[in-house]
């Protein structure tokens, strides 16, 4: 069982939108009697039912009661012996509609090194899918303002004064 991913700064209404996805990663079916989330304030929610392999389970604000910090956050998955089965957490201002998720930084989607280092605990993922336009936007510009100091160069260490 892991936390898949949740949603702390949803668009719109914070506890409108909040998202908490559990899997369950193992070949046999759970029963989640006596497991509970737990975020870094202490706020818990009691799960139930029975998890089937590689299903997922969403739950809502209104479902957890569990209200999501937008500045850092952890969640904290245990088992019917209060044991600690699993956890994921994020640093820093989520921005809105960003979804902090385990799986995304396992593909390579994340937008720092630091958090593939800590696989399978990593700490987080804050807006995987705007990483890598932000980095191909970026390095277009440094290309154009490379080129342009390229040829200014060119200009004034190979051309003739009156050809410029």
């Amino acid at each position: 069982m892991t936390i898949h991913s949740f949603l702390p700064n949803p668009i719109g209404k914070d506890q409108a939108g909040e998202l908490i996805t559990l899997f369950n990663d193992s070949a046999q079916s759970v029963s989640l009697a006596g497991w509970y989330l737990k975020d870094i304030s202490g706020k818990s929610y009691s799960l139930s039912g029975v998890m089937t392999p590689n299903q997922e389970l969403v739950l809502s604000y209104r479902d957890s009661k569990i209200s999501l910090n937008n500045n850092g956050e952890t969640l904290y998955l245990y088992d019917q012996n209060d044991v600690l089965i699993d956890q994921l957490s994020y640093v820093g201002e989520a921005q809105e509609g960003a979804l902090i998720s385990r799986s995304l930084a396992k593909d390579g989607l994340q937008g720092g090194a630091e958090f593939f280092e800590n696989w399978p605990r990593l700490q987080g993922v804050i807006n995987p899918q705007n990483s890598l336009p932000q980095f191909f936007t970026i390095m277009f510009i440094v290309a154009a303002m490379f080129a342009s100091l390229g040829v200014y160069a060119y200009r004034e260490l190979y051309c003739d004064p009156e050809n410029r």
